[in-house]
């Protein structure tokens, strides 16, 4: 995490992040959200996932997991996601992955205000989340949140300011079992 310092901006330590969760823990789907406290909602600015539909995709502040998961400021571990009615289905068909078995929500908070989140589901091994994996996620995110408060973001309607919302590198997912 030291590296993410050297990165110029949110977005490109938005990659540091999505590159070193596909080494460290691989996932089908991960998302980096960011906070656009001008409309009060997240937006999806980078992931890993199957289909790229995902990106831009808005999830109103207080909904959802992303909701659940910043206003307690502390990771939420959906170990079931089928009896979970937080998630958003339709954010997930639009990523190509319509049925997540486990999904991770990482808050990310700098003294109390919202700066975004990261959203993982599903090891590529099909695999579940481990303690381990969950502490090291919440280092993950919570070291990004200081380092997106200190560079900052500003989010416009439909893009970002350097117009690089993208879909970074897709992983197909795990065989049903």
């Amino acid at each position: 995490m030291h590296d993410l310092h050297f990165m110029r901006d949110a977005l490109d330590g938005a990659d540091f992040v999505l590159e070193l969760l596909r080494e460290k823990v691989p996932t089908v789907v991960t998302l980096v959200h960011f906070y656009d406290i001008n409309a009060k909602e997240f937006v999806v600015v980078k992931a890993r996932a199957p289909n790229a539909n995902v990106v831009n995709v808005r999830t109103p502040e207080g909904s959802g997991l992303v909701g659940a998961a910043l206003s307690t400021g502390r990771a939420i571990h959906v170990k079931d996601a089928a009896t979970d009615t937080r998630w958003m289905r339709d954010r997930y068909a639009q990523a190509g992955h319509a049925h997540p078995k486990q999904i991770v929500l990482i808050p990310m908070r700098f003294h109390g205000r919202y700066l975004g989140a990261l959203e993982l589901a599903d090891h590529t091994d099909g695999e579940a989340f481990g303690d381990a994996e969950l502490h090291a996620l919440q280092y993950v995110g919570d070291q990004f949140a200081e380092f997106v408060n200190d560079r900052g973001v500003q989010i416009q309607r439909g893009a970002d300011s350097t117009g690089s919302f993208q879909v970074i590198d897709s992983v197909r997912p795990p065989p049903r079992r």
